[in-house]
């Protein structure tokens, strides 16, 4: 993971596209998180193509991220983006997962209840 959270932070957005699909949203979603906004049509031709019929993917892609951001799960700690993609997830039908809670710090807690409440 870490060598995708670094392309991801440098902005290697052609590096990240070659990726299979799932994995390819994930890390340039993280790159757009990281200012890179060149990742936005990239992350659109995901969403209209190899995406186009798998919300439940994208989804869990977005809880994914939120928990990874809220544990620093390889990326840093980042309550609002945890947030903004557990909301992606809530709004795309991703259920919360008990799991997640497991080890979360008191305010990485509040975020998630917030979002699942």
């Amino acid at each position: 993971m870490t060598d995708f959270v670094e392309m991801a932070r440098q902005g290697d957005l052609e590096g990240l596209a070659v990726l299979p699909a799932p994995l390819a949203y994930r890390w340039l979603q993280v790159a757009r998180d990281f200012g890179h906004v060149a990742a936005d049509p990239l992350i659109d031709d995901l969403l209209d193509g190899g995406l186009q019929d798998d919300e439940a993917v994208v989804a869990g892609e977005h809880f994914t991220l939120g928990v990874d951001y809220l544990r620093g799960g390889g990326l840093p700690v980042d309550l609002e983006r945890a947030e903004m993609h557990l909301e992606a997830a809530r709004d795309l039908g991703h259920p919360a997962d008990g799991s997640a809670r497991e080890g979360l710090a008191p305010a990485a807690l509040d975020v998630l209840d917030r979002v699942y409440a």
